[in-house]
């Protein structure tokens, strides 16, 4: 008999304890959590994409990268900086060189209009004797 009202007691000092801790986590200005996730998503999204700026920088800055300097650049894990590389190979804007295992580095690609500008460049020795009229 002594067990029902103790139960009952337990459950309303839990319940109300409950709603006070709701209360504190809501957000004050009227967003709504789908609002928050998406504003949180957003933020991810620039953080992820200026993380990966910084890599080709790197990368066009020392002529390769490897899983390693990535990891260290951000402090993240090596799951993580080797997904950054492969978004990055797929894009085209990285050539993986090596198979696997810790010979494997990345090396900046050229975009498409520098690829075009490097294909209609002359040689140097070819463009002197064009200018020497030999």
């Amino acid at each position: 008999m002594i067990y029902i009202p103790i139960a009952i007691a337990i459950f309303v000092i839990a319940y109300s304890l409950g709603r006070k801790s709701v209360k504190c986590f809501s957000p004050k200005d009227g967003t709504t959590l789908l609002e928050m996730q998406e504003a949180g998503r957003r933020e991810t999204q620039r953080i992820i994409k200026r993380r990966k700026e910084l890599i080709l920088a790197e990368a066009q800055k020392q002529g390769k990268i490897t899983n390693d300097n990535v990891e260290d650049m951000f402090c993240i894990s090596n799951r993580t900086a080797n997904r950054y590389l492969n978004e990055l190979e797929h894009e085209g804007k990285l050539k993986q060189i090596g198979k696997s295992g810790r010979g494997v580095y990345y090396e900046p690609q050229l975009s498409r209009q520098e690829s075009k500008d490097s294909l209609n460049e002359e040689p140097s020795d070819v463009r002197r004797r064009n200018l020497d009229g030999r």
